[in-house]
């Protein structure tokens, strides 16, 4: 019995998925850049969970404060999300973060 054939093969599995994800990303990345939003939630559904937590933010980056809390707001209340629910609640508690970092270094 050889216990390294599992761990090639899931290696396999995993350099297939980083694949995987560096391609969607790189398409992703070309949406944003053509300000084609409607279809980034989409696609970024299909990458790995830590992929979507850093895509997600850029999105909504892209799309500016009210727009990315518009989105985000509908977006949770879809219920065929393409995301995993954890992922969307982390990137929108990040997300409120990050958006109320800025608006206290624009107050000092």
């Amino acid at each position: 019995f050889d216990l390294t054939k599992g761990a090639r093969r899931e290696s396999k599995v995993q350099k297939e998925d980083k694949k995987w994800d560096q391609l969607v990303s790189a398409y992703v990345a070309q949406l944003i850049f053509s300000h084609e939003y409607e279809l980034i939630p989409v696609y970024i559904g299909y990458l790995s969970k830590q992929m979507q937590i850093t895509l997600y933010p850029i999105f909504l980056n892209a799309l500016g404060p009210k727009e990315a809390q518009n989105h985000l707001q509908n977006f949770l209340q879809l219920e065929n999300s393409f995301m995993l629910e954890d992922v969307i609640k982390q990137v929108k508690r990040d997300h409120v973060k990050m958006t109320f970092e800025k608006a206290e270094t624009k107050e000092l």
